[in-house]
């Protein structure tokens, strides 16, 4: 009988996972179209795709909001998502 319970919380967690990731992929979504208007701006005003001080300043900024237990992760995410939001960035300024 206890299996049977641990698997219904299994599934009403993997249900929260499900939905979590909705809103992740919806943000992430919002933030790459932002991500596209940047590019259009950097190309105009002819500026470098890399912004090494805004970086640091974003990495410092997840740092100091991040729990305590995850801030090596959400550290990690957010050098993943600057990566493609550049390789974005790149191919959207070289068309």
């Amino acid at each position: 009988m206890e299996q049977r319970e641990s698997a219904l919380d299994l599934g009403e967690l993997r249900d929260e996972i499900d939905k979590a990731d909705q809103m992740i992929l919806s943000s992430f979504i919002a933030r790459m179209r932002v991500v596209r208007k940047i590019a259009e701006y950097k190309k105009e005003n002819d500026m470098a795709v890399l912004d090494p001080e805004r970086e640091k300043e974003k990495i410092e900024e997840i740092r100091r909001i991040s729990p305590d237990d995850m801030e090596d992760s959400c550290v990690m995410l957010y050098n993943k998502i600057m990566e493609i939001s550049r390789d974005l960035q790149t191919k959207e300024i070289s068309e």
